[in-house]
């Protein structure tokens, strides 16, 4: 299965597609953004997080990690709930809903959206890599 160094820097990549695919779609340029940033942000609200290792945000690193504690320790490894496309990006989103009922509140909730799509691309990409790179 490949790691963060592979699924980080495929979020990464894959963010401006997202951008273009927003446009794509007629999304304004705030969509657009708010959809890349989603995925981009697939780096740090990954599928791994149920892994100790793989919480790494700069600057609020512990602070991270220490919100993950609860989710690492009820979702195994690769379940169901935790990679299987959108169900893995819903489970997270619901985890997150504290942190997005504040974006919502100072954000247009379209943009939380936007955001909340790129990161279920970003999902879908980190599941296409575990499937094509099994050992």
């Amino acid at each position: 299965m490949p790691t963060a160094k592979v699924h980080n820097p495929a979020c990464l990549i894959l963010a401006p597609v997202v951008m273009a695919g927003a446009a794509t779609l007629g999304g304004d340029w705030q969509t657009c953004i708010a959809a890349g940033i989603g995925c981009a942000s697939g780096v740090a609200v990954s599928p791994d997080l149920d892994l100790v290792n793989t919480v790494r945000v700069p600057v609020i690193g512990w602070i991270w990690g220490a919100y993950w504690w609860p989710y690492r320790k009820l979702i195994a490894h690769r379940a169901y709930i935790s990679h299987a496309p959108i169900v893995g990006t819903l489970v997270r989103l619901a985890y997150l809903m504290p942190i997005i009922i504040i974006a919502i509140s100072i954000l247009p909730p379209g943009l939380v959206a936007a955001w909340a799509a790129g990161l279920a691309c970003a999902d879908v990409v980190h599941s296409l890599l575990d499937a094509t790179f099994k050992n």
